[in-house]
Order: C-alpha cells, then sequence, then structure tokens
C-alpha cells in the first residue's frame, strides 16, 4: 500500500489469526467501524498481517486492500459492511483446515460446549441467557473446529426484539431497525463485556454439544442422544474446510463419540439454563491449556 499521509489515522483489529491495520482520513469512519468490532481477548497466535485503506470523498467510500483488493462508491453503512465482510473472509481464508460450525459456544470446567440450531431455534437466546446466569459464553453463531478443539469466531451477538421480553435482566441496551422482508425489526449487539462479564476466546476440547429444538412457550427438557444422532443433527450446520480435506466428517464424529451429546427442547430460556447447567457439571473438570 502506498505511503500514507500524517492526518491519516489507523485501527488494529484481530479476527484470530489475522490481524488488520485499517487506515482511514476519516476519524468518524474509524470510530464507527470500531465500534461495531468484536472487543474479545483472543487466545490465538496471529499469523498473517494485512493492511486495509478507506478514503472518503462526500458520500463516497473507496476501499483498498494491500492484496489488490478494491471496490468505490459506497455509502458509510454500506462501506462498512463490505469491509468488515472483507475481513471475515480473509480471515477464514486464514485457516482453511477448520471445519466452520454454525453454533453458539462456551466453557465450562476447561471443556468447549455448543449450542447447535438453525436460525429460529432460539440459539443466541439462550446463548445471551446463559452469559447473563453467569456462563462462559463467547460467541453465538460461528466456530471454527480442528483436531478435537473448537474456538469461537469474534464476533458480537445478535437478539432480535421479540427475544428482549424472555431476557428480564437484560440491561438496556440501544438497538437498530434493519429491513426483514417488506418490514423493518429491530435487533441488538451485545457482548459479555456490555454485561459487565470479560470476554475471552480461545481453543477447547468439545466436552458437550445441545442439539437445539424450539418448544416456545412450553417445557424445556434435555434428552441423551446417540454420536449417530448428534452427527445427523450437526452435520448440516456445519461447512467444509477450505482446504477440500475430506476426512472433517471422521473426526468430527469421533470428537462427537468423547462428547455427553443430547437434544435440548427449548420451552424458555430460564428452564434450558437450568438443564445446560445440571448437564454441564457431570463434566469432569478440565486444566485450561496455557494462553
Amino acid at each position: 500500500m502506498p505511503v500514507l499521509p500524517p492526518s491519516v489515522l489507523s485501527l488494529t483489529l484481530q479476527f484470530l489469526a489475522t490481524e488488520f491495520e485499517v487506515a482511514c482520513d476519516s476519524p468518524e469512519f474509524l470510530r464507527l467501524l470500531s465500534a461495531g468490532a468484536p472487543r474479545a481477548t483472543q487466545l490465538y497466535p496471529i499469523e498473517i498481517r494485512h493492511g486495509l485503506r478507506v478514503e472518503v470523498a462526500g458520500k463516497g467510500h473507496h476501499l483498498l486492500g494491500d492484496d489488490g483488493w478494491e471496490a468505490a462508491g459506497f455509502s458509510t453503512h454500506t462501506a462498512l459492511t463490505t469491509l468488515r465482510q472483507r475481513m471475515i473472509e480473509r480471515a477464514l481464508s486464514a485457516l482453511p483446515d477448520h471445519v466452520l460450525i454454525r453454533t453458539a459456544i462456551g466453557y465450562h470446567r476447561g471443556h468447549a460446549f455448543l449450542l447447535v440450531g438453525g436460525h429460529n431455534t432460539g440459539r443466541s437466546t439462550l446463548a445471551v441467557a446463559l452469559t447473563l446466569a453467569g456462563f462462559d459464553v463467547s460467541g453465538d453463531d460461528l466456530a471454527l473446529f480442528r483436531d478435537g478443539q473448537v474456538i469461537a469466531f469474534p464476533s458480537r451477538f445478535l437478539l432480535w426484539e421479540t427475544s428482549w421480553p424472555l431476557l428480564p435482566e437484560l440491561p438496556a441496551l440501544p438497538g437498530s431497525e434493519v429491513p426483514v422482508g417488506r418490514g423493518r425489526e429491530r435487533q441488538m449487539h451485545l457482548d459479555p463485556i456490555d454485561l459487565g462479564l470479560d470476554w475471552v476466546i480461545r481453543p477447547a476440547p468439545i466436552g458437550a454439544v445441545f442439539c437445539v429444538e424450539p418448544n416456545y412457550g412450553g417445557r424445556s427438557m434435555l434428552t441423551p442422544c446417540s454420536t449417530v444422532e448428534a452427527a445427523r443433527r450437526i452435520i448440516p450446520h456445519c461447512g467444509a474446510p477450505q482446504s477440500g480435506d475430506r476426512s472433517w466428517t471422521a473426526r468430527l464424529w469421533a470428537t462427537l463419540d468423547r462428547a455427553h451429546t443430547a437434544v435440548l427442547t427449548l420451552g424458555t430460556p430460564e428452564t434450558a439454563v437450568r438443564w445446560i447447567g445440571t448437564a454441564l457439571d457431570h463434566l469432569p473438570p478440565r486444566e485450561h491449556p496455557a494462553a
């Protein structure tokens, strides 16, 4: 990238193995980018560093990457979205041997536990409910798996307005309206730091997997399931490694065989949290790996 003039400011962001230095001539743009960035402490070694540059002229934004990537003509909102997506793509491409799993992830007694379920299953609501109850939750949407260990991809949690009444202990945080279909709905982005807790992302072995099924307003129940059943429910929420390694299903299967696997019928977050807490308390303690 060309040498930047002294008036240009920069912001450094980490996404697991990748660090980005974003330079821009607009302090306001960097402030908005920083406000939406994950604030987690990431216990993962940085292996790749990239530079990105944003030039603001009027209402237009010119985005440039040190690899020749370039995009232009965006509003502030679209430029922020495009830049974040570019960083996520580059960060994921730096971990080509990892399996992507759409899941919430937390830690207990040195193990990782997963809440696996598709959209509208209550996965994110339950992840926030667990956080409010004092559980160590590090992500609500995406985790990366390799060699028996899993780690959250750094991203703030997302709650839709329909979930807010289900979490009476949720603080009054600002939300925003977004277009959904032909209407608009409100959503809230938050993380453990907003709730007064530490937010640490680290790799850990999978100790428990809870496959979430919605039963809104009904009873919450936890039913142990076999490795076969757990794999049947989890694999549709996985993305194969970018490296093309076809043995990932066998490796995931072997990991599930060593973990506690169950189907969680989610009625209310409060009762589901109790079921999960009871199950996790039966996991044997494991020493945390060195940072």
